[in-house]
């Protein structure tokens, strides 16, 4: 019979060496060289003429966690060398979406001349043809799916523009690239800023992606960073951190601040005042508890959900749009994409796109590209904006394009264990394993024949917490009214980890599937 650590292996198709290799020991030497990014020589040389000729520069950045990343590392990256440098992240709600004519014309009466766009740049043509003719340095690193014609930039840091890979990474991953190549160092902590990224933009867990996430976890606790420590709230630094605690926070300013304000961001990144720093988390732990409170709230319409592609309009802030198309889609597994209403125009729906395998968000609008007015993003998530008036047709295309596509439903795959099984040593085997997340989730694990009788609701009587001992227990989440009603036994799959509770560590086998069994 296999052992467990065999199972795994089994279950991610991996050999022993395999496993070797994944598990390894890292070093800062395993960071590959970021001149294998064509055009990171022209980087060099445009950047540091600016600073021998005391030029302005502005870093122009983006307004999710990975926008923040990118843009502070970049600011920070300036500090070491003595230089201040303006940036400018863009509100959501004011300015949209990249850099645009306007704030382009600002750009050139403040007389900046190098603008570096990150994350963030790749379709903006006009805007960068704009600074090119008023004799403005344009350097672009983004991530985001190119057009047929690449902006004339005086140099661009893109994976796949720049031969860099084919494997999707981040913007803050390739800000943290030129850092190293500027500084001609690695500094640990813009490394640790680009790990976040990687986490919080839901980039593929492969190669360099894994590597400096892996780096990221190991050398974090040899170094105290104030900022980021209040992020984690005490918690262990890993890739589960980020994912639950730390992205959330920063994607909150952007989604819910309506004001320029969320440029604090960058200064609680980046200034060395504590005081400064705490005071401006304050704000932040503020807004995300309102993040929080709007999205335990909004209800799901499921009057579209039995569609191939689930296409909705929602009366909710726009920058809900993304978080509601994941909720959704998590649940459905199904193309999801969530309308909501312009405040400043209302023949205009600004949505968010979110996608399972099996597709690409940008490419699925590009089949209606004729209807839209502007989309961006990468394969697993975007942006699109639309007219009203075309919101019926699109729906229409959208759900027809999905029905030819109907990805066939794979068998649930699970490794078998008993509930004696769930326990810190089974833990500690998944835990070697990590880090996880897109293209490399955590293992499913399925408990088959559970007596419901033994399984325990909570006092609100919607949540099943199942003390096993008092170092673990199976927890289930939001559990159906007819759950106890449909047989006497059910099959459970889930995941297990190490759950942290008011200094309490359990580990947690957590439901996210069930079968009932006859009774």
């Amino acid at each position: 019979m296999d052992t467990l650590f065999e199972k795994l292996l089994s279950y991610y198709n991996l050999s022993l060496s395999d496993y070797d290799y994944l598990t390894r020991e890292l070093s800062l030497s395993d960071i590959k060289d970021p001149y294998l990014f064509k055009d990171m020589d022209k980087v060099f040389n445009i950047v540091n003429y600016s600073l021998e000729n005391n030029e302005k520069i502005i870093i122009y950045g983006d307004y999710d966690c990975d926008g923040i990343m990118a843009t502070s590392i970049l600011v920070k990256m300036f500090s070491y060398l003595n230089k201040d440098v303006g940036y400018y992240v863009p509100s959501r709600y004011i300015d949209g979406y990249g850099i645009n004519i306007q704030r382009a014309k600002q750009i050139i009466e403040k007389g900046y001349k190098l603008v570096i766009l990150c994350d963030n740049g790749i379709v903006a043509n006009e805007e960068i043809k704009y600074l090119k003719d008023n004799n403005i340095k344009v350097i672009i690193i983004d991530h985001h799916k190119p057009g047929d014609v690449l902006p004339d930039a005086d140099a661009i840091i893109h994976p796949s523009v720049s031969n860099f890979s084919q494997i999707a990474t981040s913007a803050g991953f390739c800000s943290f690239m030129v850092s190293y190549a500027i500084l001609k160092k690695i500094d640990i902590y813009l490394l640790i800023l680009g790990a976040i990224s990687i986490i919080s933009d839901m980039m593929p867990l492969k190669d360099f992606n894994r590597d400096i996430v892996r780096l990221a976890s190991s050398l974090y606790e040899n170094n105290k960073y104030y900022a980021l420590d209040l992020l984690k709230e005490n918690d262990v630094f890993n890739y589960l951190c980020i994912q639950m605690k730390m992205a959330p926070k920063i994607n909150a300013v952007g989604r819910l601040l309506k004001t320029n304000k969320i440029n604090c961001l960058i200064k609680f990144l980046t200034s060395d005042d504590k005081d400064l720093v705490k005071q401006i988390y304050k704000d932040i732990y503020s807004i995300n508890e309102q993040r929080k409170f709007i999205s335990k709230n909004i209800s799901i319409d499921e009057s579209d959900t039995d569609s191939s592609a689930i296409v909705s309009i929602y009366d909710i802030e726009e920058g809900m749009v993304g978080l509601l198309a994941n909720k959704i889609l998590n649940i459905y597994h199904k193309p999801t994409i969530i309308f909501t209403y312009d405040s400043n125009d209302s023949t205009i729906l600004k949505g968010s796109i979110r996608v399972d395998d099996g597709y690409d968000a940008i490419e699925l609008l590009k089949n209606v590209d004729n209807l839209l007015i502007n989309y961006g993003g990468h394969a697993f998530a975007g942006g699109v904006t639309i007219k009203k008036d075309k919101y019926n047709e699109f729906k229409e295309k959208i759900i027809s394009i999905c029905q030819k596509n109907i990805q066939v439903q794979k068998p649930l795959k699970a490794i078998e264990i008993s509930i004696g099984d769930i326990n810190l040593s089974l833990c500690r085997l998944v835990e070697s394993f990590s880090p996880f997340g897109e293209e490399f989730k955590p293992p499913i694990f399925k408990i088959c024949n559970v007596s419901k009788s033994f399984l325990q609701l909570n006092k609100t009587k919607k949540h099943i917490i199942t003390n096993l001992s008092i170092f673990s227990q199976i927890v289930a989440f939001n559990i159906d009214d007819d759950f106890f009603k449909n047989g006497s036994m059910v099959d459970l799959y889930g995941t297990i980890s190490l759950h942290n509770y008011h200094g309490t560590s359990r580990v947690q086998f957590l439901v996210n599937k069930y079968f009932n069994n006859p009774s």
